[in-house]
């Protein structure tokens, strides 16, 4: 077995180990607890891939990717450049394509061309169906207003179901709940949003401002249609973008916190 092979088997199974730790100690997600237990993966798209065929691959392959990966430092995607506070990891943290590139730039898996960086929250202590089928209603929504060519955006993620009180749950990255975002405008002695708006995004403000109005027209209408409840500012997000996300769908239709909502039927 070559160094580079014995060096990939000694990283998986570091990782399988200290995955085992975590379930064995039951550092998992509990409804009821404050902090929930963030794992990120490194996946790869070919699960019957083998790592060790990356080697195999030929070196014009390999430079042709760093080339790629240069020109794509030299002239980044267009995004909505910040006003006067200039301060993306302040309030949103680090960003998500960033962070990709480190980790990639260090994780032996990187050079596979299939390599993505997951970020998972692994959720116990409820039942994580009716959060995923909420998700597929949205995702359809989502699809429907798309046909339409309706100037609404919804942000719908990934929920999986993995039994009766577990599931694994997306992380929406770039995005901050308001409710924390408050607590840092007010640090900065930003008392509105829409202060916030035009000292965080400035000359783009009336682009974050159509992406906030449409985000928020359409999340409107799917909390009506299904129903949706439990809303406050710890369970919608602002993304760096300007749109609005909301998370956290345990009740919706005719399940609600506290006293179950119950129907009444008249036979007149």
């Amino acid at each position: 077995m070559s160094q580079h092979n014995k060096s990939l088997k000694s990283s998986f199974m570091k990782r399988r180990m200290s995955f085992r730790k975590a379930t064995h100690d039951g550092n998992f997600f509990n409804s009821n607890s404050i902090f929930p237990y963030f794992l990120q993966l490194e996946t790869d798209h070919l699960m019957n891939q083998d790592p060790t065929s990356a080697e195999e691959e030929k070196v014009t392959e390999r430079s042709k990717e760093s080339d790629e990966l240069n020109d794509s430092k030299k002239s980044p995607k267009t995004q909505i450049v910040v006003g006067e506070l200039d301060s993306h990891l302040y309030y949103f943290g680090e960003d998500s394509e960033a962070q990709a590139q480190r980790v990639k730039s260090q994780s032996p898996f990187g050079i596979l061309r299939t390599w993505r960086l997951a970020h998972l929250i692994i959720k116990t202590g409820a039942d994580m169906k009716e959060e995923q089928f909420a998700i597929q209603l949205i995702s359809k929504f989502d699809h429907i207003f798309k046909l339409e060519n309706l100037k609404l955006k919804l942000s719908p993620y990934e929920i999986l179901a993995l039994g009766d009180n577990a599931g694994l749950v997306e992380v929406v990255k770039d995005a901050v709940t308001l409710s924390k975002l408050k607590e840092k405008m007010y640090q900065q002695n930003i008392s509105t949003l829409n202060q916030f708006f035009e000292k965080y995004y400035g000359k783009n403000v009336e682009v974050a401002r159509k992406e906030f109005c449409k985000s928020l027209a359409a999340y409107s209408l799917v909390c009506y249609f299904l129903q949706i409840k439990d809303r406050h500012n710890g369970n919608i997000l602002l993304h760096k973008d300007g749109h609005v996300i909301h998370i956290d769908f345990g009740f919706f239709l005719s399940n609600s916190p506290g006293i179950q909502l119950v129907l009444l039927l008249s036979k007149y």
